[in-house]
Parts: structure tokens; C-alpha cells; sequence
């Protein structure tokens, strides 16, 4: 059964009144009284009018709305991520469409084209990595898109990441200084830049502080599940280590817990620490140390970067780079 709306043009005969006056009133516009105004607004509520997007963008040009691409819709950082982004949007009257494709490259191609085909002003996208021609083309269309949470060194276009060399780093530097002598890094396997600055903080730590390449050692995973087996098999293969950096805080988590399984103390035999210092790090036990990730900032920033560009008031990229602190909890020593 085909869908009825209340159109304007219902409205007005309702209220024996032209389409034009009812547009007037709707649009905020002269030439109409304010009793007339509350009338039309207050039928337009009881018949269940509702606004015409498509309408209004063949007037404008614009929906009014910005389409956000994630890979990871369990994480909780994207949580924190996206309640900036939708504070900014609504400041400018802005309506925000959320689409995931948990790290399937074609399904990111599909969410993009999707948003593109429901005329979205704008764009903020989490990619796996610069992977493909629809960024680029993007980019050379000029259309308003900002890369969000990393940077792609090959794509010259706004973006908004934190410092994650320095992350890895302070995170690596805590565990050195509480004296752990083997330190494990459980890394991201996806090829983006965020994963390779970390690694490259951790071994920059390592290499500062005098540690041997034998006293730490670095596992990529394909996911935070993969440490429920892969641990167990290093503890029954001998290998010891007092120290671990996780990728994430979802990794941290399911670290922990396989090694309080195994019957080991954090952070009396292992110390862990994440990184993004989601909410759930304060209530997980044993408290998790973690590199704070300023989420709700990104998401804020990155949308009034975004506006400014679709309102083109911005020409020049415009690149901002987000400070990272150590939040120390019980997985390390105080």
C-alpha cells in the first residue's frame, strides 16, 4: 500500500486558506500574523504533518543532514565519538545518518554510496585505510568530507586524529618504569596509520629506555576474540612477560580476563594497559590503566570542521591533531 502524507496543500484546505500562506508560516517568512501562524502550525501538528526533506533540497540544495561511517559499532569509544558529533549537528540544525560495515571494505563502499544517494551535505568517515578510488574521487568532486579518528597520509583532506605515537610511547614508558622487564604489545593486523603510530610509539620507548628486541614482542590481531586463544598458547609455550599494551580497551578487557583465568595477578604478575579510556574502564576489575582518547572532543571538532567546509567558508585543509594522557588505574602500579 502506497504511503499517504499530509502535504501543505492539506493543510491548506483544511484551514481554507493558500498553499502559500502555509509555506510562509513554515518557512518563517513576512506577510502573515502571528495568530495565523500558531493556527497553521497547530494544524499541521494534529493532521501529522511532516517536513519534506526531498522538497526542501530541490529549493536549497541542502538536507540538512551529514551522513558518520564507522567500522566497529560495539566499540564504546564510537559511542563517545558519535555524542559529539550529534551535539555539534544539532547546534547547526543538522540531523546526523549513522552506517557501519564492520571492517568489510565493500560494505564501506556501499555505505558511502549509499549516503551520497540520500544527498547528505557532508561526510565523516572512520576508514579501514586509504583503500580505494571513492575517497579520492570524493576529494576531487570537492564534495565536504572529513576523515575521522586517523589520518591517510596518501589523501590530502581534513581530518582530525589523536597523537597516537605518543600514546604508544606513554603507554610503554609506564610499563618500563614500574620495572617490567618483557613487555607485549597486542596490535591491530589492519593496515592503518592509528595501528602503525602506536607500534611505532611502543618500539620508540623501547628503544630509548636500552630494551633488548628479546625482552618484548609485538602480536598483531585481527581481533580482540583472537587474545582468548592466543594467550593461553603463550603461557603453555613458555613465554613470560610482565607487561602488556593492548590496541584498545576491548582487547584490555579480554586480556585481563584470560589472564585472571589463568590464575595470574594484575598487576602484581602482568600489568596491562588499553587505549581510548572508554567509560567501562572504571568498572572493570581490576581498573584499567588506559591512554585517554579525547572522544567526545573529535567528534565535536570534527563536525564544526565539516560545517565550515560545506558552508565554504574554508578552502585549506585543515589538519588537527588531538593531545593523548595516561590515565593510570589498578592494572598498573600507582
Amino acid at each position: 500500500m502506497k504511503r499517504k502524507y499530509v502535504t501543505m496543500k492539506d493543510i491548506a484546505n483544511a484551514l481554507d486558506i493558500s498553499v502559500n500562506t502555509v509555506s510562509r508560516a513554515f518557512n518563517n517568512k513576512d506577510g502573515i500574523s502571528s495568530e495565523t501562524k500558531k493556527k497553521i502550525i497547530k494544524k499541521a501538528e494534529e493532521m501529522g504533518y511532516l517536513w519534506n526533506s526531498t522538497a526542501a533540497f530541490l529549493r536549497t540544495r541542502e538536507t540538512k543532514t551529514v551522513g558518520v561511517i564507522i567500522d566497529e559499532s560495539t566499540n564504546p569509544f564510537f559511542w563517545e565519538v558519535l555524542y559529539g558529533i550529534e551535539s555539534s549537528a544539532k547546534k547547526h540544525g543538522y540531523s546526523v545518518i549513522l552506517m557501519v560495515f564492520e571492517s568489510d571494505l565493500a560494505e564501506e563502499h556501499k555505505a558511502l554510496k549509499t549516503l551520497l544517494e540520500r544527498r547528505v551535505d557532508g561526510i565523516l568517515i572512520s576508514p579501514l585505510d586509504f583503500n580505494g578510488e571513492h575517497l579520492e574521487n570524493l576529494s576531487k568532486r570537492g564534495f565536504p568530507f572529513l576523515i575521522l579518528g586517523r589520518k591517510i597520509d596518501e589523501l590530502d583532506t581534513d581530518c582530525i586524529y589523536s597523537d597516537e605515537e605518543k600514546g604508544g610511547y606513554i603507554a610503554a614508558e609506564k610499563l618500563i618504569k614500574d620495572g617490567c622487564k618483557h613487555l607485549i604489545m597486542f596490535n591491530s593486523n589492519a593496515d592503518t596509520n592509528t595501528a602503525k603510530s602506536r607500534e611505532i610509539g611502543f618500539k620508540k620507548a623501547m628503544a630509548d629506555y636500552n630494551i633488548n628486541e628479546e625482552n618484548y614482542k609485538v602480536y598483531k590481531v585481527f581481533s580482540a576474540d583472537d587474545l582468548i586463544t592466543l594467550i593461553p598458547k603463550m603461557i603453555e609455550n613458555g613465554e613470560f612477560f610482565d607487561g602488556i599494551f593492548c590496541y584498545n580497551d576491548i582487547m584490555a578487557y579480554v586480556a585481563m580476563k584470560v589472564l585472571q583465568e589463568k590464575k595470574l595477578k594484575i598487576p602484581e604478575d602482568v600489568e596491562v594497559i588499553g587505549v581510548d579510556n572508554t567509560r567501562f574502564s572504571n568498572f572493570v576489575y581490576p581498573s584499567l590503566t588506559s591512554v585517554n582518547i579525547q572522544k567526545y572532543k573529535m567528534g565535536y571538532e570534527a563536525f564544526n570542521m565539516l560545517y565550515s567546509r560545506m558552508k565554504g567558508r574554508r578552502k585549506k585543509t585543515k589538519e588537527i591533531v588531538l593531545d593523548v594522557e595516561l590515565v593510570v588505574r589498578s592494572s598498573t602500579k600507582p
